[in-house]
């Protein structure tokens, strides 16, 4: 899950510019719509018919669950899930998982300061880890797959570790469906730090070649974002574009039809034969 990722042409506050096969491959550096047996990309929508910015909040609840949260909600919301979302986020593709038997896994590490905001309070879970808890997943520290890497980690370090262990981990992780619930590329976005921009999306590129690279022949790995922003160095908030869709592997031909958020929960649905 790559939080705050649209798609647009490149231009000048662009911070997909460089040599970014792999994004480009998987339509993430910009719109790139291919459909093989094996590879789907698509540009799909994110504004969900709604007027206003695309939230997080809305945005997540609707990959999850395949409801249009926005146009229940009468606007996009975010970045946590509201009173009015808990009902609907009830339904969520994960929680439909495990209780079919499968495992659900969150592979992010939090750290002990992050614990102790949420135990106090002081910050709140967004719907991805909502579901993910909810479908019986755990909220790993340094003895899960996160200890690397976040790509910018909670201490402001921009240095990305080797990650083909981890990588490697990720992939072999014996849960149904492993979650990277990736939030720091809504965070540069909001910061409209070009150079530090174009540094994440290099480590990013090192990030999705490894997991390709890693990936077994018969896994699904598959790739959204919740609604733009990142692209757009340019502006301090989220945009109007639409977002990025890919999927490798076991499955991607049910991804061929989607053109919004609300497909991605019935076309996992189909891939992981749910139904």
């Amino acid at each position: 899950m790559l939080d705050g990722i649209g798609l647009m042409p490149m231009h000048a506050a662009s911070p997909f510019q460089g040599d970014l096969p792999t994004l480009e491959r998987l339509g993430i550096a910009a719109a790139n719509s291919q459909t093989r047996a094996d590879w789907v990309t698509r540009s799909i929508d994110a504004r969900l018919g709604v007027e206003g910015l695309p939230q997080s909040g809305t945005g997540q609840t609707t990959i999850l669950t395949g409801v249009n949260a926005a146009a229940k909600m009468g606007r996009h919301y975010g970045p946590w899930v509201s009173p009015s979302l808990k009902p609907i986020l009830e339904h969520n593709i994960l929680k439909r998982v495990a209780d079919a038997g499968g495992t659900v896994r969150l592979a992010n590490y939090y750290p002990p300061q992050y614990l102790e905001a949420l135990q106090s309070g002081k910050t709140r879970l967004n719907a991805i880890a909502t579901a993910a808890l909810s479908a019986g997943a755990r909220l790993e520290g340094l003895d899960g797959l996160g200890i690397a890497p976040m790509l910018r980690d909670p201490s402001g370090s921009a240095n990305l570790p080797d990650v083909s262990a981890w990588a490697r981990d990720f992939v072999e992780s014996s849960a149904t469906v492993t979650i990277f619930d990736q939030w720091w590329s809504d965070s540069v976005g909001h910061e409209m730090n070009l150079t530090e921009g174009r540094a994440f999306a290099q480590r990013l590129e090192v990030l999705c070649a490894a997991l390709l690279e890693a990936r077994a022949a018969d896994t699904l790995f598959l790739v959204t974002s919740d609604h733009g922003n990142f692209e757009d160095l340019s502006v301090k908030t989220h945009t109007f574009n639409p977002v990025p869709l890919a999927a490798v592997g076991v499955g991607a031909l049910e991804f061929a039809s989607i053109t919004d958020l609300t497909g991605i929960a019935p076309a996992l649905t189909r891939a992981l034969r749910l139904e």
